[in-house]
C-alpha cells in the first residue's frame, strides 16, 4: 500500500516539499516548492499576507487619525485661549461697576469661543478628511469610529475625575461638620463646667 501525497494546489504535479503547520490554526496540506512560502501553504501564507497587509493599513490609519487630531487641536488652541482671556478681561473689567453682567458677559463670551471653535474644527476636520481620503478611501469612517472611542475614554477619565472631586468636596464637609460638631460639643462642656 503506498501513499499518493500531492500538493494542496489542484493539478500541481511538482514533488511535495513539505507540510503546512498552519497559519493561526493547524492546517496538515502538503505543498510543493512552487506553492509555499515560509514553510506555509499557498492558503495559508495568503492569509498571513492579508493579515500583515491589515495590519499595517491599521498602525497606518492610527497615526494618521493621531497626526489629524494634533492638527485640528493645535490650530484652535491658541485662538481659544486668546478669546477665553479677552473674555475674561471684559468680565472683570465691566464686573468693577456691576458683577453679575461682568460674569454674565464673562459666562456667554467663553460659551460663544467654545460654539464657534467647535464649528470652525468641526469644517476643517471635514476637509483634511476629504484630503486624506483621496489617498486612503476607508479612512473617513476609521476616524469616526476611532474618534468615537477617543471621546467615550475622555468623558469617562473626566467622569472620574468629577468623582474623585465631588468625594474631596464630600469629605472635607464631613470633616467640617465633624469639626464643627467637635468645636460645639467642647463649648458645651465647658459652659457646663462655669
Amino acid at each position: 500500500m503506498s501513499l499518493n501525497v500531492s500538493c494542496a494546489i489542484p493539478n500541481c504535479t511538482n514533488p511535495v516539499v513539505g507540510q503546512c503547520a498552519g497559519y493561526k490554526g493547524s492546517c496538515g496540506r502538503f505543498y510543493c516548492a512552487a506553492h509555499s512560502t515560509d514553510r506555509l501553504c499557498a492558503d495559508c501564507a495568503r492569509r498571513k499576507s492579508e493579515d500583515e497587509i491589515a495590519q499595517r493599513t491599521y498602525e497606518d490609519y492610527l497615526h494618521t487619525a493621531e497626526q489629524l487630531r494634533r492638527e485640528l487641536g493645535s490650530a484652535f488652541l491658541p485662538i481659544f485661549i486668546g478669546a477665553v482671556v479677552v473674555s475674561v478681561m471684559l468680565g472683570l473689567a465691566i464686573s468693577q461697576s456691576n458683577f453679575g453682567v461682568g460674569l454674565t458677559v464673562m459666562c456667554a463670551g467663553m460659551i460663544a469661543v467654545g460654539i464657534w471653535g467647535s464649528d470652525r474644527t468641526a469644517k476643517q476636520e471635514k476637509v483634511r478628511l476629504e484630503e486624506i481620503s483621496k489617498t486612503k478611501p476607508a479612512f473617513p469612517e476609521f476616524y469616526k469610529t476611532w474618534k468615537k472611542e477617543k471621546n467615550k475614554e475622555a468623558l469617562m477619565t473626566g467622569l472620574a475625575i468629577a468623582g474623585v472631586i465631588v468625594a474631596g468636596a464630600i469629605a472635607a464637609a464631613a470633616s467640617d461638620s465633624r469639626e464643627k460638631r467637635v468645636s460645639e460639643i467642647e463649648e458645651g462642656v465647658r459652659r457646663a463646667m462655669r
